[in-house]
């Protein structure tokens, strides 16, 4: 059970009480809070200890249920108590400020009675200890005072390593670059969704830190125990914090470019072993004169790379092009059905958006013929369990001898076999030795191991030859890289019979507890879903599972991107989908954790699962957190079962025509009688969900997901949620906020969908009212809104997207271009003095909607500013020392450019992203220098009407990966020497001439993967209006 990890976020939220003032004013009650604090942080130690045992005694199970049910009893008396308090704070106002009254209102007088039970209960337990417990935080504390003096030693003494020192020290050199691949969906061009990534004059600063940290932290480690082994561990916890922080910056720089570098590059899986086995499997897909080969069956054990070898071919461009767009993947679990795996097929399909979880199975299986009738389809069935599974599922698929392939992935040898009785499954072998070395090397960052032979063999044995073991205990090892080889000897000898079950287990009993039930969390996602990087922190911040930082100047944001990297790093958590520059856009859970933490997290009730009329079994400790995976109507839930909910997670996707009313009905009986704890409301996709009009008596709400919801208005009430932490409205029609949303101090993510900002929102009142917000997104502003006095004050920001609305009637200078208006000065100065922003989406547009002229001041001075998209006409190209100097992800947008913007663009150095959209060009010629262009990867030209000619110097664009050119039709051709180079291996061609076409194919020497594309695109209404068409995107 994952018990020590509720008990810490309990703690934590306990801690957070005892500065409200609320608690503050009422010694009693503040008191019994602290008794309770240490009563139970004084049992922690044994549920570690418990959970380390992994035992299964029936009278240990007792014992830590009762504990659970504690803590559920404390949290939930301190959050039903702050809820009275607030309401009645809204009811008689300027009263419920005055201590006396406090200590008279029935409601402290219950929550004191309360806490003396539970705290009577909590002593009575910590007497019944169960014989073979100990308190593991003793363990801890000799640990980390050994950590700390060797730390000391080292750094004082420069103790010879026990590792070579050429494989030890330089991590960065021994991070193999991958190249890395993003399928862009033409959608999300404009800025959606950008990540928050460490930059390196960030990390430069974050270096200096590091030494100064590093200099406190020895000169006072030293420790002496002369006091109780608790309060020991108190006393040094300082020290252990900064080493902790100090090894955090060092290894997330350190691993910047090793992070994701195992499984992303699907095109060229330069993972040891793979070499022959994906050309083999290439060959058999695309191969068009052997219709009969049909099944292909990939069979090994638990571990063996079955998953990756099969991501390799099914991501790879060729096979793409190969199968167009009929290409589906689903993974199978013990407990998936054949409707479920329909349904999951289904989902993927472009023609059909039959996705009601009612339908029967037979209806579900003609469904996906008739999709797949006529199609060449490639699908792949990963993880199929038995012969039975696949039986059920085989008459799904039609054989129309056209070319179709289905790859099914399993551990069974006898599915493997008799699945296609004509063609021998492909088994996949163990790695020998070198190549088990080689990989485990590469995982653990290091050019060469430990000079132990005895260790290294011992690596060798525990990791059998299966990939997936050497990828975990790689990961896992080097996170333990500062502790020497002791470390590695220890974990290692932990047991002697190591299984890939045992390596997960063990990584994940590792983690922080904070980081335990994030990874818990992600398993109420359902199993097939990519998840958005976005959407999963904010929910682990609203949850409370991130640790609060000391230093009031981080942010939670900062830490909970350590805790995904830190997962990452340790291979527990796959980047499912990259950014075109390389960032994490979405995640899966490792497929084969998902069973083995199961478990753990029934055991501590973290979710309900509500699937068809199905509720997930009932709980001793009742429902906390119910998502949703079909209609909620009729899933009945008790009076005080909705008392306890914390979360209200929906992933009913099915209608796109019927508003989702039944959430209404859901949230009217959880704010009913007095109740109302839900911290999480997120209903992201779900069509046009009905919510109450009294939604702001969820005083306890963190977070609020309306993202493409397509809702057209929101409560009023929206604006009491205090707490409220995330706000998003991306992709709906709301087109208007309460004003009382600008004072909501605990803000940090308001994601808006073009909201104009009025003249009378109260931003201008007094700067204690405004939000630390650090994403503002989708917001409108004219002539009348407050910026001075107004946005201005809003200096944390991280993710900007704001966009100008500029009057007909605004003054023009003798070239036609608008005076700038004093608002628009007033904001890009407001912007240029942001030194946290990273990412910025700035457009100008008319009243009708059309793009308008855009004005700039210099950026230079925001060093952390990687990605800006810029829509509206520049009446120049800023000067190359105007750009930020950091500057990754540049797009442009109906810029009307005369001039060549490529002389300037190639010199900025971290570019490894351009975009060129519609008119952002208007001449007929661009000239790549050489030598520019130096880390480009990425370039999109789309739209650039009157453009005829492109010439590449030598040397320009040397690392460019990827190209996509679309509706370019007067170009003539595309540079022969890009082409040629080795880097290039991607083209993309949307609607360009036939003879275009022919030419690139004829100039392409060494066979680049082209994909051609057709899309009609509806003109906007000012085109139209015009007579052009595609003006811009």
């Amino acid at each position: 059970m994952a018990v020590d990890a509720v008990a810490s976020v309990i703690l934590q939220k306990l801690r957070d009480l005892l500065l409200e003032e609320s608690f503050t004013n009422n010694r009693v009650i503040g008191s019994q809070l602290k008794e309770m604090q240490e009563a139970l942080e004084n049992m922690r130690g044994y549920f570690i200890d418990a959970a380390d045992k992994q035992t299964n005694f029936e009278d240990i199970k007792k014992w830590t249920d009762d504990y659970l049910h504690h803590l559920y009893d404390v949290e939930d008396s301190i959050e039903s108590f702050a809820l009275r308090i607030t309401r009645q704070r809204r009811r008689l106002g300027f009263l419920m400020n005055r201590a006396l009254f406090l200590k008279k209102f029935t409601a402290c007088k219950m929550l004191s009675r309360k806490l003396e039970k539970i705290q009577r209960r909590i002593e009575e337990l910590s007497v019944q200890t169960p014989a073979g417990l100990e308190d593991a935080s003793l363990r801890s504390i000799r640990s980390q005072r050994s950590g700390l003096e060797d730390v000391s030693m080292r750094s004082i003494h420069s103790l010879r390593s026990e590792f070579s020192l050429g494989g030890w020290a330089d991590v960065n050199g021994a991070a193999e670059k991958y190249e890395e691949e993003e399928e862009d969906q033409e959608e999300e061009e404009e800025g959606e969704e950008i990540g928050l990534n460490l930059n390196p004059s960030a990390a430069d600063v974050e270096a200096d830190d590091l030494r100064s940290i590093r200099r406190h932290s020895i000169s006072s480690s030293t420790v002496t125990i002369t006091e109780s082994p608790r309060s020991l561990l108190r006393s040094i916890s300082f020290d252990l914090r900064s080493l902790r922080d100090a090894s955090l910056i060092r290894e997330r720089w350190e691993q910047s470019k090793l992070m994701y570098s195992y499984s992303y590059d699907e095109e060229k899986l330069s993972i040891v072993g793979y070499e022959r086995e994906v050309p083999e499997l290439l060959n058999r897909l695309t191969r068009g004169d052997d219709w009969d080969d049909r099944i292909i069956t990939v069979v090994g054990e638990l571990g063996s790379g079955k998953t990756m070898l099969a991501r390799a071919v099914y991501g790879n461009r060729i096979v793409k092009n190969w199968f167009k767009a009929s290409c589906s993947w689903v993974t199978i679990f013990k407990d998936s059905t054949t409707k479920d795996i329909l349904l999951n097929l289904l989902k993927q399909g472009e023609k059909s958006k039959e996705q009601d979880g009612r339908k029967d199975e037979a209806f579900l299986r003609e469904r996906f013929r008739l999709e797949l009738t006529g199609q060449r389809y490639l699908i792949v069935l990963d993880g199929v369990q038995s012969l039975d599974q696949w039986g059920s599922l085989r008459d799904a698929f039609p054989d129309e001898q056209n070319g179709s392939k289905i790859i099914i992935t399993t551990c069974d040898e006898q599915l493997g076999l008799l699945a296609d009785s004509k063609r021998q499954p492909h088994c996949l072998k163990e790695l020998d030795y070198r190549e088990s070395w080689d990989l485990f090397l590469r995982k653990v960052g290091l050019k060469e191991g430990p000079n132990s032979s005895a260790l290294k063999d011992r690596i060798i044995e525990v990791c059998r030859g299966l990939p997936l073991n050497i990828v975990l205990l790689g990961s896992l090892l080097s996170t333990k890289k500062d502790k020497g080889i002791k470390e590695w000897t220890s974990i290692l000898d932990n047991q002697e019979n190591w299984s890939t079950s045992d390596i997960l287990m063990f990584s994940y009993n590792d983690l922080d507890a904070h980081m335990k039930l994030c990874l818990l969390y992600m398993m109420l996602f359902p199993k097939e879903l990519d998840i958005p990087v976005r959407r999963l922190q904010r929910l682990w911040l609203a949850e409370g599972f991130v640790k609060r930082p000391e230093n009031n100047d981080i942010f939670q944001e900062d830490v909970v991107q350590g805790y995904f990297d830190d997962l990452v790093k340790r291979s527990l958590i796959s980047v499912s989908k990259l950014r075109s520059d390389g960032s994490p856009r979405k995640c899966r859970l490792l497929g084969v954790l998902h069973d083995l933490l199961l478990t753990k997290a029934r055991g501590i009730s973290l979710f309900h699962i509500y699937q068809g009329s199905v509720c997930s079994e009932d709980s001793p400790f009742g429902k906390r957190r119910l998502v949703e995976y079909a209609d909620g109507n009729n899933c009945s839930l008790t009076p005080s079962e909705y008392q306890g909910l914390r979360s209200y997670i929906s992933f009913n996707f099915q209608k796109k025509d019927i508003p989702a009313k039944d959430v209404a009905k859901l949230l009217t009986h959880m704010i009913g009688k007095g109740l109302g704890l839900l911290r999480v409301l997120d209903l992201e996709g779900v069509y046009k969900p009905s919510l109450p009009d009294n939604l702001g008596d969820l005083f306890h709400l963190r977070y609020l997901g309306l993202r493409w919801t397509f809702l057209d208005k929101l409560p009023k009430s929206v604006g009491e949620l205090s707490y409220l932490e995330t706000l998003d409205l991306k992709h709906t029609y709301i087109n208007g906020i309460p004003p009382s949303i600008w004072k909501l101090k605990h803000l940090r993510h308001l994601s808006l969908n073009e909201i104009h900002l009025n003249k009378d929102m109260p931003l201008h009142s007094h700067t204690g009212s405004l939000p630390k917000l650090l994403t503002l997104w989708g917001l409108s502003v004219d002539q009348e809104s407050p910026i001075k006095n107004g946005l201005s004050k809003l200096t944390h920001l991280r993710e900007l997207g704001i966009t100008f609305r500029l009057s007909k009637c605004d003054d023009k200078d003798s070239n036609g271009f608008s005076t700038s208006p004093q608002f628009m000065q007033d904001l890009v100065e407001w912007i240029s003095k942001l030194t946290n922003l990273q990412s910025l989406r700035l457009r100008s547009k008319d009243d009708s909607g059309r793009p308008a002229d855009l004005s700039l001041k210099p950026f230079s001075g925001l060093n952390k500013l990687s990605h800006m998209n810029l829509l509206g006409r520049l009446q120049k190209l800023p000067e190359m020392d105007h750009f930020p100097p950091n500057i990754k992800v540049l797009t442009l947008s109906v810029s009307r450019l005369d001039e060549d913007p490529m002389p300037v663009l190639g010199r900025l150095q971290s570019l490894t992203v351009l975009r060129l959209l519609a008119n952002s060009y208007l001449g007929e010629k661009i000239i790549c220098p050489r030598g520019t262009f130096e880390g480009l990867e990425v370039l999109k030209l789309w739209m650039l009407k009157d453009l005829k000619k492109w010439e590449l110097e030598e040397g320009a664009m040397k690392k460019l990966k990827e190209l996509n050119i679309r509706c370019c039709s007067k170009l003539d051709n595309i540079p022969s020497r890009l082409l040629q180079q080795g880097t290039f291996k991607d083209l993309t061609l949307t609607n360009m001439p036939d003879k275009f076409k022919q030419t690139v194919e004829m100039n392409n020497p060494r066979k680049v993967s082209i994909t051609v594309k057709d899309y009609k695109f509806t003109p906007l209404p000012w085109e139209q209006a015009d007579g052009t068409q595609n003006g811009m995107v």
